[in-house]
């Protein structure tokens, strides 16, 4: 035993011991925070690429939760409990997750201003670089515009700094909550709205929302909505009351379009939708709706006649210059080496669609000189910079 108690007080064995404990504590807490990243995985769209992206955006955000009393505690609406993970709901107020200015109650938008609406509908506390870039792209490319990102989630995280770095330097970009209750209240969508329906027997409740939200806040405010699948090129404050047309379609898209406040086309749609609204068929929603409309309001069968003619309703801004390519050739956006002269081959472009639906699970290499890496380095510089200190992908 004396040997023992003697082995045991030497320094090296003492270094030892010291070591092997500091070593199990580093590894307990290291275990701890990767499973929480698992966790909050889904936040990243479920593309495993992107774990190295948002990687240490959470370090401390744990503590930070823990730390947050209880007066602090948001509520949450019923329509966030049809659209938001669990995981979200249960988000406090922090360092890292920051409370927003609600649309429509705390920030009411002025029909005087040009207005951009980016809408976040899928209650994501964390979106994606992309859609940052698509936010930063029409504040950079319109700095006489009010430009709106707003978000249904309950809180958004700032742990990266990247809001701030915006706000900063965007004195147009306004990034907010949304309050739904006071935004559809006493349009015809409220009561497909308050029915609750769009959440149910449906794939796509995020999208059933979005398709009514951005009738109701062009006819409210007016202004230009926009998907945040796409990138603003050039400055777009001089265009009025249009739908982004796919000639060889036929098709009106309202992922970009432009409506004045209280514009006969936009009280026709959200008209059309609480007559014909479908929970799990998206596509009569959107793009079926704006071409209905678009059809009735011009008295034609052939939106091609209105395309080519005039129509004072509405005007169809074709895919050169709203969308740039049809959906199937969504594959061009990454093929490296394409960009380079984007400004030079596409002189007719304002905004470039990216079809997020087909197009998320592929990485954007950075640095490639593709069309989107091109688009993104120039049109949307601080997220671009953001993405490229924490991955090789965007």
């Amino acid at each position: 035993m004396d040997l023992l108690l003697k082995w045991l007080r030497s320094p090296r064995v003492i270094v030892l011991l010291a070591f092997f404990t500091l070593s199990m504590i580093l590894l307990m807490n290291t275990n701890k925070r990767i499973i929480y990243k698992i966790k909050t995985q889904y936040f990243s769209n479920g593309t495993d690429y992107y774990d190295t992206v948002y990687d240490d955006a959470y370090e401390g955000s744990q503590e930070d939760e823990d730390t947050t009393s209880a007066s602090e505690e948001i509520s949450i609406e019923w329509w966030q409990k049809e659209l938001c993970k669990p995981d979200v709901l249960k988000l406090q107020p922090s360092a890292t997750y920051i409370r927003l200015p609600m649309l429509g109650r705390d920030a009411i938008p002025s029909s005087n201003d040009y207005n951009v609406f980016l809408g976040e509908t899928a209650c994501n506390p964390r979106p994606l670089y992309r859609a940052w870039c698509s936010v930063e792209s029409y504040a950079y490319e319109n700095p006489l515009a009010k430009v709106w990102f707003h978000t249904t989630s309950p809180l958004i995280d700032n742990g990266d700094g990247l809001i701030t770095q915006l706000e900063a330097a965007y004195d147009n970009l306004k990034i907010v909550g949304t309050d739904l209750n006071k935004i559809f209240n006493g349009t015809p969508c409220h009561k497909v709205f308050m029915a609750g329906k769009w959440a149910h027997n449906t794939p796509w409740p995020a999208n059933n929302i979005s398709n009514l939200l951005r009738n109701v806040v062009l006819w409210l405010w007016g202004g230009l909505n926009s998907d945040t699948d796409c990138i603003c090129v050039r400055n777009v404050t001089h265009i009025h009351n249009m739908v982004s047309y796919d000639e060889e379609g036929k098709v009106a898209n309202n992922a970009i379009m432009h409506f004045d406040a209280g514009h006969p086309f936009t009280y026709e749609l959200m008209k059309y939708l609480k007559e014909n609204f479908k929970v799990a068929t998206w596509v009569v929603n959107g793009p079926g709706a704006a071409t209905a409309i678009a059809k009735k309001m011009c008295k034609t069968k052939d939106l091609n006649e209105v395309y080519l003619n005039h129509c004072d309703s509405v005007t169809l801004r074709p895919l050169r210059e709203m969308q740039l390519f049809r959906w199937p050739l969504w594959k061009k956006y990454f093929q490296d080496n394409k960009g380079e002269n984007f400004s030079r081959n596409y002189k007719d472009a304002y905004i470039v669609h990216l079809y997020n639906k087909l197009s998320k699970r592929t990485p954007i290499k950075l640095g490639f000189k593709g069309i989107y890496d091109q688009i993104a380095k120039d049109h949307c510089p601080i997220t671009y910079n953001a993405a490229k200190r924490r991955s090789y992908f965007f």
